[in-house]
């Protein structure tokens, strides 16, 4: 993992550091380690919230990336290539062509429904559904927050049914 502490948390630990050095010391009161160790607090806090974004940001780019070998968008030198223009028109025209340098399918209707197609493909091909339940169960997500349209739902019920696809299923 490539995280690294904010600036504010390591010189807010070290002066919470020096703080408790010099109440020791007695040249602080009470009230000023307090002081200090009040920022320190509020500055774990914030490093914990940029850390709990930075690992999300992290699990959604290794999802999008499961979804576009999914669906078979080639990641090329110059980005993600659709080469079998699976990725709607307008994807395209918004893209400027069928080359993206980012995956949208966590943010955008018109990139996930293509995939969410796929998933139906996929269980319709099957002539018997497997105990993972690949049909059924992870279909039945897929199905009900579309019906909800809540897209959030709807990519982690498509990324839940792609996993159990590969463990089962050669792409």
């Amino acid at each position: 993992m490539n995280y690294i502490w904010n600036r504010p948390l390591r010189s807010t630990l070290y002066d919470a550091a020096e703080a408790v050095q010099h109440h020791e010391m007695g040249i602080i009161d009470d009230k000023a380690l307090e002081y200090a160790l009040n920022d320190l607090k509020e500055a774990v806090v914030q490093d914990s919230k940029d850390l709990v974004r930075y690992i999300k940001q992290e699990q959604v780019k290794k999802h999008n990336v499961l979804i576009a070998q999914f669906m078979n968008i080639q990641d090329t030198d110059i980005g993600w290539y659709d080469c079998k223009d699976i990725m709607p028109e307008c994807v395209h025209i918004q893209e400027g062509g069928n080359t993206f340098n980012e995956l949208l399918f966590h943010k955008e209707w018109n990139w996930l429904m293509p995939v969410v197609d796929k998933c139906f493909e996929v269980t319709n091909q099957q002539e018997l559904l497997d105990e993972v339940c690949l049909g059924e169960g992870l279909m039945v997500d897929i199905m009900h927050h579309l019906q909800t349209a809540y897209r959030r739902g709807t990519y982690d019920a498509v990324v839940e049914f792609i996993k159990a696809h590969t463990q089962t299923h050669t792409l």
